[in-house]
């Protein structure tokens, strides 16, 4: 999710791409409940901001982009602290 939506900013989707967004979507709402809890509050702001955009280049409806790179990087930490070697 994280890298779509740092990619769609401040683009319209297309039929494909929003046939992509609305299965990553559906996807990250059914994964968000296997998140550590040490990113389930940054992952619950980012989705309810998220949640019923459809394209992501009205300015006044913008993505917290810095909101969602910080996430990812939450993320990307959580799987490293419990699958790194």
């Amino acid at each position: 999710m994280y890298d779509f939506l740092i990619a769609a900013h401040g683009h319209h989707l297309g039929p494909e791409a929003g046939n992509n967004w609305n299965r990553i979507r559906r996807e990250n709402l059914s994964n968000g409940g296997l998140l550590p809890a040490t990113v389930t509050q940054h992952f619950r702001a980012i989705i309810s901001d998220v949640l019923f955009k459809d394209h992501f280049d009205n300015p006044a409806e913008q993505v917290n982009v810095a909101n969602v790179e910080a996430l990812r990087q939450l993320c990307l930490e959580a799987i490293q602290r419990e699958f790194g070697s």
